[in-house]
């Protein structure tokens, strides 16, 4: 097959997907409530680390049960966003300028309630 029928293939392809796909739905707001922060286990906060990243997981709980999954950043830099983002409308992802684990698991709590499927093999 040469690169101009692949071209026409694929691009039928993606029609016919585009002409199924529905219009997105409107997300009922949702508040976030509570920011959770956990180290791994025998992590010694003031000592040197074996890798220059973090390795801790934040939580991000919400009035309609959902909770999103992030992971890294610094525990002042998550303690300080946590402050401006708690109360706030989890959906708003692009307005609320979160950093590191807090954005991602914003992404995470809107992927999960748009029934998107997980892209991590750890959590439903």
């Amino acid at each position: 097959m040469d690169r101009r029928s692949f071209a026409k293939s694929v691009g039928g392809v993606v029609g016919a997907a585009l002409a199924g796909a529905t219009t997105p739905r409107r997300l009922a707001p949702t508040k976030v409530t509570r920011i959770r922060l956990f180290y791994p286990q025998n992590y010694d906060r003031n000592g040197p680390q074996a890798f220059p990243q973090s390795n801790m997981v934040v939580l991000v709980d919400t009035d309609a049960g959902i909770t999103g999954i992030g992971q890294g950043g610094s525990p002042d830099t998550v303690r300080n966003v946590a402050r401006s983002v708690i109360g706030r409308n989890a959906f708003d992802t692009e307005r609320l300028h979160a950093l590191g684990a807090i954005n991602l698991a914003l992404w995470d709590i809107k992927g999960k309630a748009i029934g998107a499927q997980s892209l991590v093999g750890f959590y439903p």
